[in-house]
């Protein structure tokens, strides 16, 4: 691998970049390696990649590989920012269902803020809530589907509701 890590050294142009996805049992050594042949001051960034598949239940899934850029000369290194916009909304990148408001409230914001963001106060931060586990079909569901279900005693009234069922049993049950 040394080889060719410095043939591709070799072969770039002072403003190239090299980028190594590589998963995390062998990250530190391909970093020591790449930062042997390009120098540690030439390393850019380390960023993530989400996977697709793979994911396993068995402790705490890994849901992304390291991806490290390296660049031949890190002061000449050429990039397009890659940039979408964050944004509330069912068709949006981030699925930000939740906000924190100008007055102190915190809340799940109503299906009418979400379709429509303008009805927001100015000042709104939204933010999302989200599972350490992968992306099951239950994780995936927004909270107005999944069904809730209030038990009431003498002493106190519980609502739960259910966030893990099987996707079978629910389109039964519905």
């Amino acid at each position: 691998m040394h080889d060719r890590l410095s043939l591709a050294r070799d072969l770039l142009l002072p403003s190239g970049s090299i980028f190594v996805q590589i998963s995390d049992e062998n990250l530190h050594h391909v970093r020591e390696l790449l930062d042997e042949i390009f120098g540690a001051e030439d390393f850019c960034a380390r960023m993530n990649i989400t996977k697709t598949a793979g994911q396993t239940d068995a402790l705490i899934a890994t849901i992304a590989d390291p991806l490290l850029w390296y660049s031949r000369d890190k002061s000449s290194a050429k990039y397009r920012q890659i940039f979408k916009e964050k944004a509330v909304g069912f068709e949006e990148v981030g699925q930000y269902y939740y906000a924190d408001f100008p007055d102190g409230a915190r809340r799940r914001l109503s299906f009418e803020e979400i379709e429509s963001p303008p009805l927001l106060p100015s000042g709104t931060r939204p933010f999302r809530v989200s599972d350490l586990s992968s992306n099951k079909y239950h994780s995936l569901i927004p909270d107005w589907v999944l069904p809730s279900r209030t038990c009431t005693t003498d002493r106190c009234t519980i609502t739960f509701r259910i966030t893990s069922c099987d996707s079978r049993a629910m389109r039964r049950n519905t």
